[in-house]
């Protein structure tokens, strides 16, 4: 899928986009399951370590409030500092400061130019947190010193280090920490590209099982490893998925056990409902999994005239 045949919901973002195929995905009785897996991608690394998840500051001087917004782009530790004292010096307060990184803990340190003032660095409001190394939920505040205060933790450029694909129509039963739970994440990629780089991925055999049985439209949403939403800055982007459909027939009705009657039990228990509830289909790629991992024996004679069962089961 490229991000350019589908609906973005923004297209200076292309973060969010829904492709109108149809009939990808319709329900049968001879499906066991359907999985779905990463297959490749190719993804500029067109966004930027400051963008407007964390471009804001909120800062007091003499006890009045004021608001810095750092325009987006790439920055290193000292492109920013440069940026930010120059933003202060315009903030309406008519003071100055100095800003500058240790080099050896990788700290900033600020303070002001002169006595007359101190400054302020709310965390209330403060979307730049971590690129200042500050820890979240505290104020820090900056007197005028020979010795400047250094900020508690070391600045963080390093921007978005993986990259969260979600969708709706290809949900499964995986987890995500940033909800302690499942909800619609499909698949993570490292961002393994430097800056207006292109990140790429390829051959991912891990394959998760689909809630939906049927799928007529894919709806493709990415974030950082925060969940935050991407800007890709008009910058298209590819990815390819594989969508596997098990079938009762992939497996020889010799091995022991009959699958067949499992299945049908399963089917009777939940015929009622559209969708296989998640007990069920976990339950069942278990079975599944458990009987084609075993050795299957070659026999001249047809295998389903020892399953006279299965053998109607298919012919259904």
């Amino acid at each position: 899928m490229n991000a350019t045949d589908g609906r973005a919901v923004n297209s200076e973002y292309l973060n969010e986009v829904t492709f109108p195929f149809n009939d990808i995905l319709t329900p049968s009785k001879k499906i066991i399951y359907n999985t779905v897996s990463l297959t490749s991608c190719e993804i500029p690394y067109s966004f930027y370590n400051v963008n407007i998840n964390n471009q804001v500051i909120k800062y007091q001087v003499g006890g009045t409030d004021y608001t810095m917004t750092v325009p987006e782009g790439n920055y290193s530790a000292l492109t920013f500092a440069v940026k930010f004292v120059a933003l202060y010096a315009v903030g309406g307060h008519g003071k100055a400061c100095s800003l500058a990184i240790n080099k050896l803990n990788g700290r900033f340190a600020l303070t002001p130019t002169d006595g007359t003032s101190t400054i302020t660095i709310l965390s209330t409001g403060t979307t730049a947190q971590v690129l200042l190394g500050m820890v979240a939920g505290n104020d820090y505040t900056f007197n005028y010193s020979a010795t400047p205060t250094e900020f508690p933790l070391p600045a963080n450029f390093l921007g978005p280090k993986k990259i969260k694909v979600y969708s709706d129509a290809l949900s499964s039963y995986n987890y995500d920490s940033t909800a302690m739970g499942n909800n619609t994440l499909v698949a993570t990629i490292t961002c393994n590209a430097a800056p207006f780089g292109l990140i790429t991925h390829s051959h991912n055999q891990n394959e998760s099982i689909l809630k939906n049985t049927t799928i007529n439209e894919i709806d493709i949403r990415i974030t950082d490893e925060f969940s935050n939403p991407i800007d890709f800055n008009s910058q298209p982007w590819e990815i390819t998925f594989t969508i596997h459909t098990y079938l009762f027939n992939e497996y020889d009705p010799k091995l022991k056990g009959n699958l067949a009657d499992y299945v049908k039990e399963k089917r009777i228990a939940s015929e009622n409902d559209p969708e296989v509830d998640e007990a069920n289909a976990d339950d069942i790629f278990k079975q599944a999994e458990s009987l084609a991992n075993k050795k299957k024996k070659e026999d001249d004679t047809d295998p389903l005239d020892d399953d006279p069962d299965l053998k109607i089961l298919l012919n259904q």
